[in-house]
């Protein structure tokens, strides 16, 4: 990732770390509705860096019936106070924040921002 910044260039992600897996106990899943749709999701932890949300959702078709889906997004945490010295080592200086200015992330989610060192 920092070798493809070119000199002076911008890098802004979020990324996930270690604390953004933890389930708070009696929540191991979470469901929202509304008149055409709805969404039920399923938290897991299977190991200290991942991270697994498990969503089946509906939506009306119009027609009277119901659509279902189902998604499974995996998720690979990290020890987010490591990465700018891993960067630094590539000449991009970067810091790990909370946010992107105002916009506040979920706790875990943090901003990663820098700049690559120009030549």
């Amino acid at each position: 990732m920092a070798d493809a910044l070119r000199p002076g260039g911008v890098l802004a992600i979020d990324v996930l770390d270690l604390a953004f897996g933890r389930i708070d106990p009696g929540r191991e899943s979470s469901d929202r509705v509304a008149p055409d749709w709805a969404v039920i999701t399923q938290y897991s932890r299977p190991a200290p860096d991942r991270f697994i949300r498990e969503a089946t959702t509906f939506v009306a078709d119009g027609a009277g019936g119901w659509r279902r889906d189902q998604e499974r997004h995996e998720n690979v945490l990290v020890d987010t106070s490591r990465i700018p010295a891993l960067l630094r080592e590539h000449d991009v200086d970067a810091v790990v924040g909370p946010a992107f200015g105002e916009a506040e992330l979920p706790p875990g989610l943090v901003a990663l921002t820098g700049r690559k060192k120009s030549r």
